[in-house]
């Protein structure tokens, strides 16, 4: 639960992503598999709408099933879903306060549409007819940004553990304002940007600002709006 630990693991996903986007560039932008029952993709089973939901769904009942939305950081991006059927424990070390919290939040429906408007910007246009690979970047980005920004739970926590009576002063005069400010560290983030820009160059990614952007305008906004609802809610 230390700050500097939980970094770590941010550092980790961030590598992650920055990876995967860099990879997504490799392959057009493939509007296609975004559009409702688009003339490339017949289905036999009358499916309505796009290949990009039609694989991804799939994907996920796979991954809820094997148990993996039972963990406090992985949350699904479609509703539906069957139930888990593999019985282990996911949250051993983490607190019950953290876990009731992580059940009622989810920002993967405002990450997915960040992230499918960014596809515009980050691939060249056109098609090129990679449609499954197309669909399965998208898929492992998709669920990478959403750990990463839902790993904003457990980065709150650490910074409430490391100032609490900050935090419990701020909370108890309802000062929303001076919270905010309290958790938007601008030399870190600034930190991060360059890390991000740096990783991009060396993953061979010719206009890293573009990466850099989605990180300053989606993903650490993301990330930031996640603590500030979890530090809220100790205030109920």
């Amino acid at each position: 639960m230390k700050l500097e630990k939980v970094r770590e693991r941010l550092i980790e996903l961030e590598d992650i992503i920055i990876k995967g986007l860099c990879e997504r560039a490799n392959y057009k932008q493939n509007l296609a598999i975004y559009e409702h029952n688009a003339e490339q993709f017949k289905y036999n089973n009358n499916f309505e709408g796009t290949y990009f939901d039609f694989m991804f769904k799939q994907i996920e009942n796979v991954h809820s099933i094997a148990g993996r939305y039972n963990c406090f950081d992985e949350k699904p991006f479609y509703k539906g879903l069957e139930e888990c059927q593999v019985e282990r424990e996911y949250n051993s070390q983490i607190p019950d306060e953290i876990l009731k919290f992580s059940k009622k939040i989810n920002f993967s429906p405002w990450i997915k549409i960040g992230y499918l408007n960014f596809i515009n910007e980050l691939c060249e246009e056109g098609e090129d007819a990679n449609y499954g690979d197309t669909t399965l970047s998208d898929i492992f980005n998709l669920q990478a940004i959403s750990k990463r920004i839902h790993y904003g739970i457990l980065v709150m926590e650490a910074k409430y553990k490391d100032n609490q009576s900050q935090y419990d002063k701020l909370l108890s005069q309802n000062n929303d304002i001076s919270i905010g400010s309290a958790l938007k560290n601008v030399s870190v983030e600034q930190k991060v940007l360059q890390r991000v820009k740096e990783k991009s160059i060396k993953n061979g990614f010719k206009n890293p600002n573009k990466i850099v952007k989605f990180f300053k305008n989606c993903i650490i906004p993301m990330t930031i709006q996640v603590e500030l609802d979890y530090i809220f809610s100790k205030k109920e």
